[in-house]
């Protein structure tokens, strides 16, 4: 299963990648924030567990966004993303992706707005299902799921 993720390269996401590599995932990274960025954990999950990882500490903005295209490159069926930059070029700009992603998780601690709207509903598969835990008026536009009778969304304290 090839799973992309845009995520800080810190040491609890080497121990996510990790497990997620022992449960025979195929993991590539990029950096969420190249500020954040530990050069020797990338390095570690390259030399010692080979996971692709497509990140420097400080990288500019070409960077960065040559390295998330790097990630979805890996032609994901599940991505992981913190800040929606994967997920959003891939909706703008890798669209031929979007038939085979499985599922996607977007963290953010930012407050983000719109990081889920009506487009992305719009592409996704029968069945699947919405949650989030926390600003979920911020980060889900409430309308868009409403509009898809087969979604279910789940408010805080329903």
């Amino acid at each position: 299963m090839h799973i992309s993720g845009c995520l800080h390269i810190t040491t609890e996401t080497a121990n996510l990648t990790r497990t997620l590599q022992a449960g025979g995932a195929d993991v590539v990274l990029c950096a969420s924030n190249p500020l954040s960025t530990q050069d020797d954990v990338a390095a570690a999950l390259v030399n010692e567990y080979q996971i692709p990882v497509f990140a420097v500490r400080g990288e500019d903005d070409e960077c960065y966004y040559r390295h998330i295209h790097r990630a979805l490159d890996h032609n994901p069926v599940i991505t992981l993303d913190d800040g929606a930059d994967l997920v959003s070029e891939m909706h703008q700009h890798r669209r031929e992706l979007l038939a085979n992603i499985l599922g996607s998780t977007e963290e953010t601690a930012t407050g983000d707005k719109h990081v889920l709207d009506h487009s992305h509903f719009e592409v996704m598969k029968d069945g699947c299902v919405i949650a989030n835990s926390g600003h979920f008026n911020v980060e889900i536009n409430i309308p868009a799921p409403e509009q898809r009778s087969y979604l279910a969304s789940w408010r805080e304290g329903t």
